[in-house]
């Protein structure tokens, strides 16, 4: 799905993708408009003449190097910055890659007549680093939802893969044994609002359900690919009945609940190495080496079709495997408190930055919005 970027300055972007209830029409939300089918486009349904009821389009462009970014910026659209424009533009950037979760936004921007858009600059190796390692899941956990692409890296559409299947690692075990396609697919969408400080703010507590109801055919087209890779190759889920693929049941041996365990996302089991006892990741010359060469996947362009297989050091590797031992339920639970604290501290983060990067007159605006949606 394509749409037009708001401005000029988007050419500067090597990756850059549109996202969210504006872009992807949620059910309840915005009712003032005439409705859509589920998974169209909400910009594209006709209806309510002010910005203020019509829903923001939210942006996010990747960029090699945010301070010319900004700079170009600054001389084309001054105006969208809050007073932190007088930091310059490595300021800025030290505000979003020291202080928050590594995107500057502005916010509520108007575009088109009666439209209002916000939009984030992250820096492209952190957002490679994050589809592979989830060091933040800002960006990853967006990117685990059907986004309208405006501009196309080969290297983040690669990175890109790797972070869909480990959605699909973390979602199956955190699942009971059996399971539907769309309960997966909420347990997808779930994963980047666990923790999400928002969710205990002002987000919509029925978000998770939004977005499915709203997305679920993008979403079927994002994982029903991965879900016949995770049934082929790697052995960790069989069909059930006579369902059609809709209900499923997973494999609970030690093998291949640790083969889906070593596939986890880096800091996810750095997260779980204290928990589980395990000497934590990094402390050893083997683990910073595979550290290195992790950024340097990231930083490349991965000219192949798919993102490389990664194997584990070996203390992640001993992560995975204590992990597999647990009992499932306590293997979810821990899974899930270490989610739970990666994407706590970036919200936290994004949300500090946040107020900075819009100013006080707009994030009140922003935080009125959002209480809005959540009571509908």
């Amino acid at each position: 799905m394509q749409h037009a970027a708001p401005f000029d300055v988007h050419l500067l972007s090597v990756h850059a993708f549109a996202y969210g209830s504006g872009v992807f029409k949620q059910p309840g939300l915005y009712d003032g408009h005439l409705e859509a089918p589920a998974g169209a486009p909400a910009a594209a349904t006709a209806g309510s003449s002010t910005a203020g009821d019509r829903p923001m389009l939210d942006f996010i462009f990747a960029v090699d190097d945010p301070v010319a970014w900004h700079a170009e910026n600054l001389r084309q659209h001054a105006h969208h910055y809050s007073f932190l424009r007088h930091l310059g533009p490595a300021g800025m950037t030290a505000v979003a890659e020291k202080l928050g979760a590594g995107v500057y936004f502005n916010t509520l921007v108007p575009w088109a007549p009666h439209q209002l858009i916000k939009y984030g600059v992250v820096r492209l190796a952190a957002l490679q680093a994050d589809l592979l390692r989830w060091t933040t899941l800002y960006c990853a956990g967006r990117l685990h939802k059907p986004v309208a692409t405006l501009a196309c890296h080969p290297g983040v559409a690669a990175a890109q893969e790797h972070n869909l299947h480990s959605a699909l690692r973390a979602a199956l075990l955190l699942l009971p044994p059996r399971f539907s396609t769309l309960d997966l697919l909420h347990a997808v969408c779930a994963i980047s609002y666990i923790g999400d400080v928002r969710m205990r703010l002002a987000e919509d507590s029925r978000k998770v359900h939004r977005i499915v109801q709203g997305s679920e055919a993008g979403l079927r087209q994002l994982y029903l690919p991965v879900l016949a890779k995770a049934q082929r190759c790697w052995g960790a889920i069989t069909a059930e009945g006579a369902a059609g693929g809709e209900a499923w049941a997973a494999d609970d041996s030690p093998a291949a609940v640790g083969a889906l365990a070593a596939g986890l996302p880096a800091h996810v089991l750095q997260r779980l190495a204290v928990p589980l006892g395990v000497q934590p990741s990094g402390a050893t010359q083997q683990e910073q080496l595979w550290q290195r060469q992790q950024q340097h996947q990231s930083a490349s362009s991965f000219e192949g079709a798919a993102a490389p297989e990664v194997q584990l050091p070996p203390g992640l590797a001993a992560v995975a495997a204590a992990l597999a031992a647990k009992p499932a339920a306590q293997r979810a639970h821990l899974l899930r408190h270490a989610i739970h604290a990666i994407v706590g501290a970036s919200s936290r983060r994004q949300a500090l930055s946040g107020l900075l990067t819009a100013g006080v007159g707009k994030s009140l605006r922003y935080s009125l919005a959002k209480l809005r949606k959540a009571w509908r």
